[in-house]
């Protein structure tokens, strides 16, 4: 059932909560998650207003949200963020959704001094509380000295803050293993915040000890990375091109199908036109050659979910280039020799300048 035009508007925009917990459940924002609702699609069902003018709308769709069953069967659901910055539904939720098995919801809401906005956190179900561990979160609440460690106890729905000793720093993106006869939290694949380097990978693996609540670096590999980016600052738009470049190839007919309710002929202009657009002064024979060194290599596959990833090998070491909004990431997992080092990004920054017409420089992320 639809919420009522007065349980849309008092309910529309979201909000922190009052009290550790406070029960926000509302017709609305149970209308959204039952329908997988986001922000955009319930202004167009319910009738706006617009949220470039009167801000974010709540929404059910969320990245970076945790989402874990209990021995009841129930689901908690924690944080995460709608959109991103530039979207004016942008938000980064500090609530928590509990569903039943018989399909009743809850949804908590807290102040931010308890429950700071979190996503891309991890969740960890130990006896009766969950330990949600690290955050995204806004810019200007990320300490890179300090790693979020935040408890949630599902008998009172509480959320607590915990201090920790010898953190890894600002967190997030990571996997987290319990281990239940040691007392502790594994952590890998984690990305780490500096001001210095912004967001990078970090390759260490770390434990936390929840009896001693103390940090431990366990492993740290000879892993190194290195962005690539215009001098210029500009945006890299080294993936559109190598798309465009590949679409060349297509039969526009096919391609113009890929458009969700577009008539085959504007497919096929939309196509065409953002193919000159984005090749316009470019070598296209130089995109054969970008990511492939003069050092001896071997070409890997990529997975199909993996279209912005390319991947070789040199002398058994793997080496992932990464393409983003901002340039590219390539990681070398192991150690290349100084020589081989130097002529590949040099070649690298080479090949890049050949295909998008501005300098790129290479540097190390420490």
């Amino acid at each position: 059932m639809k919420p009522t035009p007065a349980e849309f508007t008092f309910w529309r925009r979201p909000r922190r909560g009052s009290r550790n917990p406070e029960d926000q459940t509302n017709m609305f924002w149970f209308w959204c998650v039952d329908n997988k609702q986001d922000a955009f699609g319930a202004v167009q069902e319910l009738g706006g207003p617009d949220s470039s003018t009167v801000g974010p709308c709540w929404s059910a769709v969320r990245f970076g949200q945790t989402r874990t069953e209990l021995p009841d069967g129930s689901f908690v659901s924690i944080g995460g963020e709608h959109e991103d910055h530039y979207d004016p539904d942008f938000y980064i939720y500090n609530d928590v959704w509990v569903e039943s098995p018989e399909g009743e919801l809850t949804i908590y809401g807290y102040p931010r001094a308890d429950f700071p906005p979190t996503d891309f956190h991890s969740a960890t179900l130990v006896g009766h509380e969950i330990w949600v561990i690290g955050n995204l979160g806004y810019p200007e609440d990320r300490n890179s000295e300090q790693t979020q460690v935040l408890k949630l106890d599902t008998r009172s729905w509480k959320m607590s803050r915990v201090e920790t000793q010898g953190s890894p720093g600002w967190i997030s993106r990571h996997q987290a293993d319990y281990d239940p006869s040691r007392e502790v939290i594994t952590f890998t694949k984690l990305q780490r915040w500096s001001e210095k380097n912004d967001l990078a990978d970090d390759f260490s693996t770390w434990e936390l000890d929840l009896k001693s609540l103390r940090w431990r670096c366990v492993e740290m590999k000879d892993w190194t990375q290195y962005r690539f980016r215009r001098l210029d600052g500009e945006s890299c738009d080294l993936a559109q091109i190598r798309m465009a470049a590949e679409m060349q190839g297509l039969d526009l007919n096919m391609a113009a199908g890929m458009i969700k309710d577009a008539a085959p002929l504007e497919g096929m202009d939309y196509f065409q036109n953002m193919q000159a657009e984005m090749l316009k002064g470019v070598d296209t024979s130089a995109i054969e050659g970008l990511y492939r060194p003069s050092i001896d290599h071997k070409v890997l596959p990529s997975s199909p979910d993996e279209f912005l990833t390319k991947m070789i090998e040199i002398e058994g070491i793997k080496l992932r280039f990464v393409e983003e909004f901002r340039g590219v990431l390539l990681t070398i997992e192991g150690i290349l020799p100084e020589h081989q080092l130097q002529t590949l990004l040099k070649e690298t920054c080479e090949q890049m300048q050949a295909i998008d017409g501005a300098e790129y420089q290479a540097t190390m992320i420490q």
